[in-house]
């Protein structure tokens, strides 16, 4: 069987209630969770990869672009940066599926940075929208180390390689077609305190937990009952076990004070009573608003309409918050009343800043935020203020 040269798109099927993808013109089903779809495809793909290099033809003098992009995805199909290895693999492929690896070179690199430059992805959402000179120059470092990795595999010649890393980055201001990316800054208090009393009661207390913690949205929305360690009563801690830095072998533990562990405390009680290991979770939250509508009712309600769920509905609610869905649910708010729009990772930058003005130490923010000096320096802007009473002290 023949590589695919394109990645099969997964998709839902509603009256079966699982995901499925077209694999060679046949309907494949996957299974009934997104991950498990996602992990069904990747075997798919990698089968065909190892078929399609199991034939004389296919080993010839190298393998293709095609073949190394998925082999390597079905590789590293748990990795970090999975989203951003499968859209740059997406655009080596579209261009260059059926051509030999070792043809590969600068040439081609700076072709496949040019299409990504001008916008022409598969993905309408990104369909003529200019990207960040920064994003482009990431995704072209990503499509170096799937070459490197397919000179680990002796698939790719290391002097090509090397052609490779000597196509320099996209430089500030010599880069037509990209915009530059504005630095995060850190979210007002008087912001957030005016969106929380419009979102919904789990999600404000989503915003108010990362308050205090300053953790990432991710480890935040991904909060489960089995990874909160609650024998200490003042501190509990929270022990991250797929967090961003495990790959590398790192642990995450985030201790909860007194006023997260309040809030927390109703959210674990309905967590044991449901059985969802997620503490936040948009079906428990759509329910209770469901709840609190009924219960403000004032007319009868009629026979029609006790329970007016479909057996069969074409949407269903993830079990879990995702961390582009909280941010949604935040701008779809700011939109609607007003409110200058703001993301969650802005309030870790918020977290980071009030540490180190009361503080005055990067080592309180590292001891925070659980990052070294240097990543914690990204959150911790200059204190301005303690500069200037440095200034006026020592001249």
């Amino acid at each position: 069987m023949a590589v695919k040269k394109y990645l099969p798109e997964i998709k839902y099927h509603p009256k079966n209630k699982e995901f499925y993808c077209y694999w060679h013109r046949v309907r494949k089903y996957l299974g009934r969770t997104l991950e498990a779809a996602e992990k069904r495809r990747l075997q798919l793909i990698a089968e065909a990869a190892v078929n399609a290099l199991a034939e004389p033809s296919a080993r010839g003098i190298s393998i293709t672009v095609s073949q190394l992009c998925l082999e390597f995805l079905a590789a590293h199909y748990d990795f970090g940066n999975a989203k951003n290895y499968k859209i740059i693999s997406q655009h080596l492929i579209n261009l260059y599926a059926d051509l030999p690896v070792n043809s590969f070179g600068p040439i081609e690199l700076q072709a496949v940075r040019s299409r990504i430059v001008e916008g022409r992805s598969r993905r309408k959402a990104t369909l003529g929208q200019p990207v960040s000179r920064a994003y482009v120059n990431k995704l072209i470092n990503l499509a170096r180390r799937i070459f490197k990795w397919g000179v680990s595999q002796t698939y790719y010649a290391p002097e090509n390689l090397i052609a490779l890393r000597c196509v320099d980055a996209l430089k500030l201001g010599h880069s037509e077609g990209t915009i530059e990316r504005a630095a995060v800054e850190a979210v007002s208090e008087d912001v957030i305190e005016a969106t929380l009393p419009h979102l919904p009661p789990t999600v404000a207390d989503m915003v108010r937990i990362q308050a205090l913690t300053g953790m990432r949205p991710s480890e935040l929305c991904e909060m489960r009952l089995s990874e909160i360690d609650a024998s200490e009563p003042e501190c509990w801690l929270y022990a991250k076990q797929d967090h961003k830095n495990a790959w590398r072998g790192k642990s995450k533990i985030i201790p909860l004070g007194p006023r997260a562990i309040t809030i927390l405390s109703q959210y674990v009680e309905w967590a044991k009573i449901d059985g969802n290991d997620f503490l936040f979770s948009p079906i428990r939250s759509e329910k209770q608003r469901l709840e609190t509508l009924r219960a403000k009712r004032k007319s009868k309600v009629q026979p029609s309409q006790i329970c007016r769920k479909k057996p069969r509905p074409k949407r269903t609610l993830n079990p879990v918050y995702t961390a582009s869905a909280y941010a949604r649910r935040i701008a779809i708010i700011c939109q609607k009343h007003g409110i200058p729009h703001w993301h969650p990772y802005q309030i870790r930058h918020l977290v980071a800043e009030t540490t180190q003005s009361q503080n005055g130490s990067i080592e309180h923010v590292c001891a925070l935020l659980g990052d070294d000096v240097e990543s914690a320096k990204i959150y911790a802007q200059r204190n301005l203020d303690l500069a200037k009473k440095l200034a006026k002290e020592n001249g």
